[in-house]
């Protein structure tokens, strides 16, 4: 059976310490999501199960055998069409030229890009269009495994969702594993089956979260809902620095902060935080 698992798995760089007593399991047809604050490891561990880095402790076993990744950036060479971005694993694999030609403009065509795009260099492309390229590119290899660093990052709300629809269809169409990096809680509450919540200094895996509801059926209530849920938990609130965040906005009300309720009004217990008037911001630290 496909299946990717780390036992025990640490690593460092030189005498810094960056992952220890990673445990995982990603079996075929899952969607599992790695979330945490930077520098907590998640791209080290990424770049583990890619191959990219040789494993110095634990065990990591990957039964599949057509892994695909995509990086924070889209990485496109500058020098070939949006189509030959597309095909380089198809070249590389030594398929027939009309055979590459019609898998990557078939796939460029599933992921929006139109005739016109597919000939133009990278340059000419929006950040929007290269991304949907860089996209097209690892699914035309048709993987078993996806692993995923970021992609999304960077772009706007709308053709985020537009590229979530397209990797959703495509996992749930292909049985795809996929395994994604995101520092998103809500992206990973939209796409994940499991959450893993790391924590840094070292690396480590905190929290788990299992979602029952499949993810074509969640809609942006169940989202917002869930998401609310799980930053209630300690665990996860720490992770992200949202407890020194509380902390400090507490510091700035002793210091002339006001909370604000509807209508600007300053009332007790809201969670809205703002600015008191300036006649009584005398000698503010915050």
């Amino acid at each position: 059976m496909k299946r990717l698992q780390l036992t025990d798995v640490a690593h460092a760089y030189a005498l810094d310490k960056v992952l220890a007593g990673i445990d995982l399991a990603l079996p075929a047809g899952r969607i599992l999501a790695l979330v945490g604050p930077s520098g907590c490891g998640k791209t080290t561990l990424l770049h583990l199960c890619a191959g990219l880095l040789t494993l110095q402790t634990g065990t990591l076993e990957n039964r599949y055998t057509r892994p695909a990744v995509m990086f924070q950036q889209p990485r496109l060479l500058p020098w070939k069409t949006t189509r030959d971005n597309i095909a380089l694993g198809l070249k590389a694999a030594g398929l027939p030229r009309a055979e590459w030609q019609m898998r990557a403009q078939a796939m460029g065509h599933a992921v929006g890009l139109d005739a016109d795009a597919l000939e133009q260099f990278p340059h000419q492309l929006s950040g929007g269009m290269q991304s949907r390229a860089a996209l097209a590119r690892a699914l035309v290899l048709e993987p078993d495994l996806l692993l995923m660093d970021e992609p999304f990052a960077a772009l706007d709300i709308g053709l985020k969702a537009q590229l979530h629809r397209l990797l959703l269809e495509h996992q749930a169409a292909r049985g795809v594993a996929v395994l994604m990096i995101t520092h998103d809680l809500m992206e990973a509450v939209r796409l994940a089956d499991a959450i893993l919540v790391m924590a840094p200094d070292p690396g480590r895996i905190v929290h788990r979260f299992e979602l029952a509801a499949p993810a074509a059926t969640r809609d942006d209530d169940f989202v917002h809902r869930t998401t609310a849920g799980f930053l209630h938990d300690a665990d996860v609130r720490a992770c992200f620095g949202l407890e020194a965040l509380a902390a400090t906005a507490l510091q700035c009300a002793d210091h002339g902060f006001a909370k604000l309720g509807a209508g600007g009004a300053a009332q007790a217990g809201e969670n809205v935080i703002g600015l008191a008037r300036p006649a009584t911001r005398k000698g503010l630290a915050c």
